[in-house]
């Protein structure tokens, strides 16, 4: 019961320091997201200031001038190089005005300047227009811009007319900006700068309406924009929406730095963006962890709490319950043993019948098959010496067809017993000279097969310990398979020796035979698998099997390396790297 009270009564305390910490951090940290906000809305403020002087200084281009050509206006604005310094800038422009009845002198004027296909878009009969007519960058032809009547569209003409009236530049409201043929179009808005007859009164609404001559605009690409301000990490832990008026709803959503993170139950700061003579919205929230131990006090003192209340709650009852544990841990200990030893006497009686069984296996193998095998074999023969006159050739081929199965069988009863003495066979380990081993498996090969002359070369004074019958039932497959594959080859070449490879003894044995894809190698050493035909090459596709049971018994491992027509490598070794 004390336990139990003293573990209650620190909790509560707990659970109380944690309430008033949390509220300090919660505190402190709406005041560093106010503080962050307030920058990221001074940055965004500030640019979009200085590209507003980019189009003042566009506008007083114009002022300076009686007027200003086509290739005026494309030195200035590559001058500035605004739009690969600035990101978001997606075009610069100069639209004029044009009365109704001077539209087609307009058009041929232009034309004259080398664009034949120039006219003013949409078609139709107004008052006025104020078509584009200078574009920066400029590709002729891929621009749908380019004689667009600015006017006819409703949001434009909007904030075409509060810039003509107030004589300061002003944005429109979200659009979708006219791009080039090909791109698609993407959500923006436009600057538009009102652009005056040099030494007309200026004073009144009517006189500035009397002389406006056109607009300097740019257009802005909001995304590239906002992500340009926000590049490099230079606000790391913040996200923010861009609203294009202060109702924060849903439809006025313009941008998003992160649209998948949730602003549900978030601590939100709201400033504003000046642009243009437009306010929009800047809502800003914290998607960091907290910088330092400092902002971490109310769950350090939660936590901390809690493990000293554990522990407070728990020291009463260690002595007892490690006693408990103890024993039964004793308990469960012995009745592990118990078990254990159950389970490997009978395992162990279970191999045992295993390999019994697998002994009667082979022995069935090696008596019962191989004498119907002979029996078969020696009949066909004599069939074929007694009644060969009383057979057509077919069936003669037929009984020698017979005989090659059976002695194709015998060898591969032989090699199955062999594969299985490699594996079960006790190892007797000794001296072994490989070098004398390798030249007397050369010399039964050059016997065996006298027809064939074979340059086989044996490096001197390898000596190794291991099991001398299993290593000679290895190198004559090795060797053998080296011998039986280069047959075919005008110069056949066999070398057996030994090697350095990162600081071990690597053994060989080396051929310039027939070769195999390297696609295949995994296949080598797997029994009944073969790269050659049994029409190209003799053998049952065990030899290889059984070099590897023979290598990996003596802790080694053994691998090759070849290409077709170019021989063949197998390097194995004796112990573990």
């Amino acid at each position: 019961m004390i336990a139990y009270l003293v573990g209650f009564a620190s909790i509560m305390l707990t659970l109380v320091a944690w309430h008033y910490a949390k509220e300090l951090a919660e505190t402190k940290e709406h005041a560093k997201l106010a503080s962050e906000s307030h920058v990221l809305a001074d940055t965004i403020n500030r640019q979009l200031g200085n590209y507003q002087q980019i189009l003042d200084g566009l506008t007083g281009l114009f002022a300076a001038s009686i007027s200003v050509d086509r290739s005026e206006f494309h030195a200035y604005t590559k001058q500035i190089d605004a739009i690969r310094r600035f990101p978001g800038i997606r075009r610069f422009a100069y639209c004029g005005m044009v009365r109704a009845e001077a539209l087609r002198d307009h058009i041929t004027e232009v034309r004259a300047e080398g664009f034949p296909a120039y006219t003013v878009t949409p078609p139709g009969s107004r008052p006025e227009y104020c078509p584009v007519i200078y574009l920066e960058p400029f590709e002729h032809g891929k621009l749908k811009s380019f004689g667009a009547d600015i006017l006819a569209e409703p949001i434009r003409h909007e904030a075409m007319s509060l810039a003509r009236d107030s004589g300061e530049p002003v944005s429109t409201r979200r659009l979708t900006l006219m791009e080039d043929t090909g791109v698609s179009s993407q959500s923006g808005f436009v600057i538009f700068s009102p652009v005056y007859r040099n030494g007309a009164p200026k004073q009144s609404v009517a006189e500035r309406r009397k002389a406006l001559v056109g607009f300097v605009y740019a257009s802005f690409r909001l995304d590239e924009l906002l992500a340009g301000i926000m590049a490099h990490d230079r606000f790391p832990g913040l996200a923010f929406n861009v609203y294009e008026d202060d109702s924060l709803d849903v439809d006025s959503l313009v941008y998003s730095s992160a649209p998948r993170v949730s602003w549900v139950d978030q601590d939100a700061v709201t400033d504003q963006i000046k642009i243009a003579g437009r306010i929009w919205a800047l809502t800003t929230i914290s998607t960091g962890k907290p910088a330092n131990i400092a902002d971490n006090v109310a769950a350090i003192t939660l936590l901390g709490g809690l493990f000293i209340s554990a522990i407070l709650f728990w020291a009463t009852f260690l002595q007892a319950r490690h006693i408990v544990q103890r024993t039964a841990s004793e308990e469960k200990i012995r009745t592990l043993n118990t078990e254990l030893e159950h389970r490997v006497k009978q395992r162990t009686a279970q191999l045992e019948a295993a390999i019994k069984e697998l002994e009667a296996f082979s022995y069935s193998v090696s008596h019962d098959l191989r004498t119907p095998l002979r029996s078969i074999d020696g009949f066909s023969q004599v069939l074929l010496d007694d009644y060969e006159s009383s057979l057509d050739a077919t069936g003669q081929d037929y009984l020698r067809r017979v005989r090659a199965a059976a002695q194709r069988m015998g060898m591969l009863i032989d090699d199955l017993i062999k594969l299985s003495r490699a594996t079960r066979a006790s190892l007797n380990m000794a001296p072994v000279n490989l070098s004398s081993l390798a030249s007397e498996i050369a010399m039964d090969l050059s016997k065996t097969f006298p027809g064939q002359r074979v340059e086989f070369i044996t490096h001197p004074g390898i000596i190794v310990v291991g099991d001398r019958a299993l290593l000679r039932i290895a190198l004559e497959n090795l060797l053998g398979n080296a011998w039986k594959y280069s047959s075919k080859t005008p110069d056949p070449r066999i070398e057996f020796g030994q090697t350095e490879e990162s600081g071990r003894t690597v053994f060989f044995v080396r051929d310039n035979g027939a070769g195999f894809d390297m696609r295949y190698v995994d296949k080598l050493f797997v029994a009944f698998q073969r790269l050659h035909g049994v029409n190209e090459f003799s053998g049952t596709g065990i030899g290889l099997a059984t070099v590897q049971r023979i290598i990996a018994r003596h802790g080694g491992r053994v691998w090759a390396e070849s290409k077709p027509g170019e021989g063949a490598t197998f390097y194995f070794t004796l112990s573990a790297p």
